[in-house]
């Protein structure tokens, strides 16, 4: 063990603190706690006690007496119980990167235990430490490199708690501890506010959709804009498109490139927007023997398996581009707007007509065969088709704005911590 003298100060401290950090091994001043043992599929059914899962303690910083699952725990079985202030660890996973991400239980309720993948730690003495300080250490980058370092294994990597003990972390004094604690506490608050408000955008969006497609049926939907009457027309998508065909189907591993034609796959297409964050490039000699396989502006994308049905329209920058086993219609205009359609499957009354083509087959994907008889409602006029897609992509606008505010936060929380903690070569 390094000498307990050894010190450190981050790059960042607060108005009023100073002096060095002083470096503590964990084993020093807490000790650990195996999570639940021996438990049978039939004690997790109504049982008399609750349980904290491992996904909760990947998740959350803080942990709270809420909604955990039950477990049965017999008179007199020697498990050990969570109390206030302790820090939670999830010790198992396939990488060593998902390993050692840390939770602090905030309520002091009996009678809640700990899942079998995760372990906890206790501090000898809580008055002297602000446990909230190191579960946020344990998140930092800092403190996740600490982990990952720490985890052992080959198919799957696990902490043990021996060699957790041994880490050794620098402290500040117990003041600045709560101080830093209560900055990132307000941070993650923030953002909190602002997840809640994308969440509540994205919840206004999902309930006007089901109010402007008419449902399974009807022949017009509940709400109307004023100006606008008359009734839809249900039309199969093979009838109002020029193309319906399927993207690049064959190995193109061979052709990848540093630069040259774009190439997307499912993975980029989003509800409404083309995510260009991750995408791949051909060489452009075989993309030219794949004419027909090219996209071109105002075609509309559909993924083909996975999250099926989703849809965005390609922008006019990655006109020529190519894509990788995706759905491409390119709609007939004086019918049907691409917006329109592309508004019309990612609603919930669109993901409705995709699962119900697939019905019955046991499938994740869709095939050109079935996506062409897709029943699609139209308005009578273009004009009401534009109205639709013009209100449904201002909610985008205030969708993807209030989203971006969402990462600037958790950006700036990450930078924050990279300077609010020092680390131990």
């Amino acid at each position: 063990m390094q000498d307990k003298k050894q010190s450190l100060v981050p790059e960042l401290r607060f108005p009023g603190f100073e002096g060095d950090w002083e470096v503590k091994s964990l084993g020093e001043i807490g000790s650990t706690y195996a999570g639940l043992s021996g438990k049978s599929k039939e004690d997790f059914v109504n049982g008399n006690a609750q349980y904290i899962t491992f996904l909760n303690v990947l998740n959350n910083v803080v942990i709270d007496n809420t909604n955990h699952p039950t477990v049965k725990i017999k008179e007199n079985e020697n498990q050990n119980d969570v109390k206030y202030g302790d820090l939670l660890f999830n010790t198992s996973s396939e990488t060593p990167e998902e390993v050692g991400f840390c939770a602090m239980m905030q309520d002091n309720k009996p009678n809640i235990y700990l899942n079998s993948f995760c372990f906890g730690y206790r501090f000898n003495v809580l008055k002297d430490y602000q446990p909230l300080f190191l579960a946020y250490y344990f998140r930092s980058s800092y403190g996740r490199r600490l982990m990952t370092k720490l985890a052992q294994g080959v198919t799957r990597y696990n902490l043990s708690k021996s060699n957790f003990l041994k880490a050794e972390i620098a402290f500040p004094s117990l003041p600045e501890q709560q101080k830093i604690a209560e900055c990132l506490s307000s941070v993650d608050n923030l953002i909190q506010a602002e997840a809640d408000q994308l969440q509540a955008l994205k919840d206004h969006k999902k309930g006007l959709m089901q109010q402007l497609f008419p449902q399974e049926g009807k022949t017009t939907p509940k709400l109307r804009f004023p100006g606008f009457k008359g009734e839809w027309e249900e039309k199969k998508l093979g009838d109002i498109s020029e193309r319906v065909s399927v993207g690049l189907a064959t190995s193109v591993t061979p052709y990848y490139r540093d630069k040259g034609v774009v190439m997307f796959r499912n993975l980029n297409i989003k509800p409404d927007e083309l995510d260009d964050s991750d995408i791949l490039f051909l060489d452009e000699d075989f993309a030219n023997m794949n004419q027909s396989k090219k996209i071109h502006t105002g075609d509309v994308l559909t993924v083909h398996t996975g999250y099926v049905g989703i849809s965005c329209v390609v922008p006019a920058k990655y006109d020529g581009a190519l894509t990788f086993t995706t759905l491409v219609t390119t709609t007939k205009r004086h019918i049907i707007n691409p917006r329109f359609l592309c508004c019309f499957l990612n609603s919930s009354e669109g993901a409705n007509a995709i699962e119900s083509l697939q019905a019955g087959g046991g499938r994740n994907n869709l095939n050109v065969n079935d996506f062409v008889l897709l029943r699609v409602p139209i308005p009578p006029t273009i004009d009401e088709q534009l109205k639709i897609v013009d209100c449904l992509s201002s909610l985008n606008d205030h969708i993807f704005a209030e989203s971006a505010k969402v990462e600037a936060l958790r950006e700036h929380k990450k930078g924050l911590m990279q300077k609010l903690f020092p680390t131990i070569n």
